[in-house]
């Protein structure tokens, strides 16, 4: 028998509980309620993107279509080549060759082969294609677009709450209410992952611009710290390095990190406040950037040779950037890659500019953090036709316009808050309307997806198509090497492929002519299969 005195934590004293463990229990009870606050909005943001990344991994398993798809089966296609080839022969290069000794030499758009007959795609930098390797590696060799789909959902999901953590905090630093942080910063989530280029670029369709969201929103994360005052040397060291090592990523993932890198590293040092509060980062973001190019060059040159890689990186530069590409084409592109969101920023903005709010704080750092995510936009400009016809390189846009949003709520009365609430809801649902038109504008993919997959077996049942010479009589991009699993010689005629056929140690020939549905995703016309010796034989797709 005990007089309870002695019981653990003196929490029982003659039956009765003590002050102590009641003040302690209510002490946690309370903190695990305020971490359910401060968490509840960014969980909701992960949950509201795993809902849409689930819905779109079941419509690509369905065959689903959208523009810039084509982007995703190049990845695809650089992942089994890496994977296949040893690294002394691929370099660690977004390479399109795929393993076998027949499927080397074969030309590939505008790549360039290395000593070894792997074609190099030399239009960007190879780290935007390590990642999805990496995952396909770990996954066994499978990944397939409803793995690059999964993908693009965390780094969007990540791209969320760091806009949200961004835009939360520099509110608080102007002594609004926490809660009109918080909202603020869900707006400005919700607006950048609910624009149909999100929808987009975050979904079916990967590509190095996917990658290096994440990786600018956490630059931006770590100059935002080394712009606020109070932080302590053994911090901005810190600091200092996570920034250099994100510039690095980004810019061996794209071009854009060049430009942020630069751009905002000499407007950190040429703005006199700037200098004062962060030089440390300007020397970083232009030193990394400099050092990463010099690099980068050099891995290029490695595999390629000096020559080869100038002549690859003048000639796509001089494609990029011109092409008949002009200012409107842009101003077009970003009106149908954010347009709810353009007019939710736009209505937003004449809101605080007429009914402002008549309290609360300037922000410093909140705008500055603005323009150098604008600084990233420039890329766009200098590449114009490329940010005219590719969506995906318009997607660094959607941070600019999400900060800008979340700052400016902050700046508003009660009732224009609410009015930029309904503005970003109606947001929402203008993106989410013109991503189905997209799918709808699509419709007739899956069912070519359907019969490809059928002429391919038809044309296995003809000839092995590991030991066959494959032609076609249009340009083939990355979907066609993936159906057929080999190496294909582009716009080629059946005589130009028995010549080829002719000079390898060959079972026969397969030539196919392709009708293009869509920019780069074809459907197969027909199938002429010579095999060797044999008499050809043509299959046809329904209505062909």
């Amino acid at each position: 028998m005990t007089d309870g005195t002695d019981a653990p934590g003196g929490a029982v004293s003659g039956g009765a509980v003590s002050g102590d463990a009641v003040s302690g229990g209510t002490v946690r009870r309370r903190a695990l309620r305020e971490r359910a606050v401060v968490l509840a909005a960014p969980v909701l943001l992960v949950v509201l993107q795993a809902v849409i990344t689930v819905l779109r991994v079941g419509q690509v398993r369905d065959g689903y279509g959208t523009r810039n798809l084509e982007a995703s089966y190049h990845v695809l296609l650089t992942v089994e080549s890496l994977l296949r080839n040893p690294l002394s022969e691929s370099w660690g290069l977004p390479t399109l060759t795929l393993g076998a000794p027949n499927d080397k030499w074969i030309g590939w758009g505008a790549a360039v082969a290395t000593e070894h007959g792997d074609f190099v795609y030399t239009s960007f930098p190879p780290a935007g294609f390590w990642l999805p390797t990496l995952l396909a590696a770990v996954r066994g060799g499978e990944l397939g677009l409803a793995g690059l789909v999964a993908l693009n959902g965390v780094l969007a999901a990540i791209c969320g709450v760091l806009l949200y953590a961004l835009v939360t905090r520099a509110v608080v630093r102007m002594e609004r209410s926490i809660g009109l942080a918080r909202f603020a910063g869900v707006c400005a989530a919700l607006l950048y992952l609910l624009s149909p280029e999100a929808l987009q670029s975050h979904g079916a369709v990967y590509w190095p611009h996917s990658l290096l969201q994440p990786v600018l929103l956490g630059q931006l994360v770590l100059l935002e710290r080394l712009l606020l005052p109070g932080t302590s040397d053994a911090s901005r060291r810190r600091l200092l390095w996570g920034l250099g090592v994100l510039t690095a990523v980004g810019c061996y993932t794209e071009w854009t990190a060049f430009v942020f890198a630069l751009g905002t590293g000499a407007l950190v040092l040429a703005v006199p406040a700037l200098r004062r509060r962060a030089r440390a980062a300007g020397v970083v973001l232009v030193a990394v950037g400099l050092g990463t190019a010099v690099v980068l060059a050099t891995h290029y040159v490695l595999a390629l040779g000096l020559g080869d890689a100038v002549e690859a990186w003048s000639g796509r530069f001089v494609d990029r950037a011109g092409s008949g590409a002009t200012y409107q084409h842009l101003l077009l592109g970003y009106a149908q890659s954010f347009g709810g969101a353009l007019l939710a920023v736009l209505v937003i903005v004449a809101l605080a500019a007429y009914w402002p709010a008549d309290r609360g704080r300037r922000d410093a750092v909140g705008p500055v953090l603005v323009a150098a995510s604008l600084v990233a936009v420039a890329e766009n400009v200098i590449l114009l036709q490329h940010a005219s016809q590719f969506t995906f390189d318009r997607l660094k846009f959607g941070i600019p316009l999400a900060l800008l949003a979340g700052l400016t709520i902050a700046r508003l009365t009660r009732a224009g808050i609410l009015v930029a609430g309904i503005a970003v809801g109606v947001a929402g649902v203008l993106g989410i309307a013109g991503d189905r038109s997209e799918a709808t504008f699509y419709g007739a993919w899956p069912g070519a997806v359907r019969t490809n997959e059928d002429m391919v077996d038809r044309i296995r049942g003809v000839i092995d198509l590991e030991c066959a010479t494959i032609g076609s009589d249009l340009g083939v991009r990355a979907y066609v090497n993936l159906l057929l699993d080999r190496g294909v010689h582009e716009t080629v005629t059946p005589a130009e492929l028995e010549r080829i056929a002719g000079d390898e140690d060959s079972c026969g020939t397969v030539h196919l002519e392709l009708e293009y549905l869509y920019a780069d995703l074809p459907l197969i016309a027909t199938a002429t299969v010579v095999p060797a010796g044999g008499e050809p034989v043509r299959l046809a797709a329904p209505g062909y």
